[in-house]
């Protein structure tokens, strides 16, 4: 269907003029390819569950507070309420409303009330989500339940679903199920309106559904954390579907349910992200779910860009914050498939790097390795990705992506970095394939602490590299590195333990060119690690000139002491 003309929608205002408070919200509509993209519209929601459509938003109306969708309260005069009527002629005036801030006096209050439709920012645990499969009884409805069910929820075997997307993705710290009780069936409820909806546009039929199901059914939405309504083809939809941002309601098109993209990119919504973007498009990027992936059946397997990783969460126990003016950094970038599978060899592997300065807005680090739960991800596959995102629930726009074919940059610079006058440098160096897969990346002001891939480490100072490759009894060997201090060998700045068997385990530091330093590796089993059990040894390296090789034979630990 078309988009709704500019004047296909009259008012009748209020006589009364008392203020009501609400709680205001994004939604963020899904563009079809190749029409134009839809800015974010408004919508407020009062306590008693009531939402209106908001119009004439001043555009200095958040300068006083920032604004935060389903956070943000505001108070407006009745005298700016106005119901809504169709063109149609065989409508009456209708009871849903419309907020004109600049005739009602609109204003941001004080009162954080937090609507009851919001969902919570927790982004880990037990979901439950209501499907609403909405038809009339002019024999307009969307596809048979159970179909709809196993789209969403696999309850017929489909392999790709909301519920597997959102478990892989998060290595199952979010889990979603179907809404129970005695109206529902495999997740999914039956509501069928008296109404012709041919050709009504979908937020006035996702305001029939909202008041059939609270007014007249007493179904209580704040029962289940995520509510989507599947809507027949005949309604008039701006795009695929839309969602509140932070919220518990998506609106779907018919058209669109068995696409896992739109099922997964309306969810996302619901956890409070916005889109991905590149460029002069909002949903340019090609990296994740929020931006721009394949419109078909059962398809994409993949995750979400580096940003909306970071926020989610689910692999914050190897994020790392860089502070690129206070220091260099190497920055080995894992797979997050092989994250999830459990494949990390080594503290300095990360799954997200957060770019932070007091001046810059936030840049996001991410390996978009194109493997298993990430394998069908669209674009910038096996590239490294960088995601300027200025807060949680901000559009997030992909700045570069760097790879070591002819596809792609290996260098991407940004001038003045934080007001120095000097350019940030990333640079990615390899793509290391192997257990874990990951890809090595050097960030850096230029002319301030320069390093490169040959030479990793800035100036005064060398690579230190302890490798070890362990006997049958991995778990039983461990090692640590210390730096002398006034009070001697104190401090502890680089260590690895419980390794696994028969396995080459390599770690690597940056030490100072005028600092002496202690290594002392231990076996548990007080045999060393060769012969009797696997041919196991060790080695350290300074700058690739090996200091020391051994296997400890017999013994219960061994220390080697050094300076540079």
């Amino acid at each position: 269907m078309g988009p709704r003309a500019q004047n296909s929608l009259r008012t009748q205002s209020k006589e009364s003029d008392s203020p009501i408070l609400c709680n205001l919200f994004s939604t963020c509509h899904l563009t079809l390819p190749g029409e134009a993209e839809i800015e974010p519209t408004f919508r407020c929601v009062s306590d008693d569950g009531k939402t209106r459509t908001v119009t004439n938003i001043p555009k200095d109306f958040f300068q006083i507070e920032a604004y935060q969708s389903g956070e943000t309260r505001i108070s407006v005069l009745a005298s700016g309420i106005s119901k809504r009527t169709s063109d149609r002629i065989s409508d009456a005036v209708s009871g849903h409303e419309v907020i004109d801030m600049i005739a009602g006096s609109g204003k941001i209050v004080s009162n954080n009330s937090k609507s009851d439709i919001v969902l919570s920012s927790n982004l880990e645990g037990a979901y439950s989500l209501a499907v609403i499969r909405v038809s009339d009884t002019y024999n307009h409805s969307p596809a048979a339940a159970a179909e709809i069910s196993d789209h969403i929820f696999g309850t017929s075997g489909d392999p790709l679903n909301v519920v597997t997307g959102y478990q892989e993705c998060s290595g199952g710290k979010v889990n979603i199920s179907p809404a129970t009780g005695s109206r529902f069936s495999g997740g999914i409820m039956e509501l069928e309106l008296t109404q012709n909806i041919a050709g009504l546009f979908s937020e006035d039929v996702e305001e029939d559904v909202t008041d059939e199901l609270e007014l007249i059914l007493g179904v209580d939405l704040s029962s289940y954390t995520n509510i989507m309504y599947i809507l027949p083809d005949e309604v008039n939809f701006n795009g695929a579907a839309y969602a509140y941002l932070d919220g518990r309601i998506s609106v779907v098109s018919n058209q669109y349910v068995s696409y896992q993209y739109v099922l997964i990119h309306e969810i996302g919504h619901n956890f409070g992200h916005h889109h991905s973007g590149r460029e002069n498009s909002a949903y340019g990027d090609l990296s994740g779910m929020m931006g721009l992936q394949v419109y078909e059946d059962d398809a994409p397997r993949a995750c979400f860009n580096a940003a909306k990783s970071w926020w989610f969460g689910w692999y914050s126990d190897r994020h790392v914050e860089v502070t690129p003016t206070s220091g260099s950094m190497v920055l080995n970038m894992l797979s997050i498939d092989d994250y999830l599978n459990d494949q990390v060899t080594s503290d300095e592997q990360y799954t997200v790097a957060r770019i932070v300065e007091d001046h810059e807005a936030d840049l996001f680090v991410m390996y978009n390795r194109a493997e298993g739960i990430n394998s069908q991800v669209l674009g910038h596959r096996d590239q490294v990705t960088i995601v300027k995102q200025n807060g949680h629930m901000e559009q997030s726009w992909l700045e570069a992506s760097l790879g070591l074919d002819d596809n792609a940059p290996f260098r991407w610079t940004t001038s003045n970095w934080n007001g120095s006058g000097r350019d940030l440098v990333m640079q990615i160096c390899d793509n290391v394939a192997g257990t874990p897969d990951y890809a090595r990346l050097i960030i850096y002001i230029e002319g301030l602490n320069d390093i490169s891939c040959d030479n990793s480490c800035p100036s005064g100072m060398s690579e230190f590299k302890a490798g070890v490759f362990t006997d049958s009894w991995g778990d039983e060997t461990g090692w640590w590195l210390k730096e002398k201090m006034d009070t001697g060998y104190s401090n502890v700045i680089l260590r690895d333990n419980y390794l696994p068997s028969n396995t080459y385990v390599e770690k690597k530091m940056c030490l100072s060119q005028s600092k002496c330093y202690k290594f002392k590796i231990r076996d548990e089993g007080q045999d060393g690690i060769c012969c009797a059990d696997g041919n196991g040894s060790y080695h350290l390296k300074i700058d690739d000139t090996t200091i020391k090789d051994g296997t400890f034979e017999g013994l219960r630990d061994e220390v080697t002491e050094f300076c540079l």
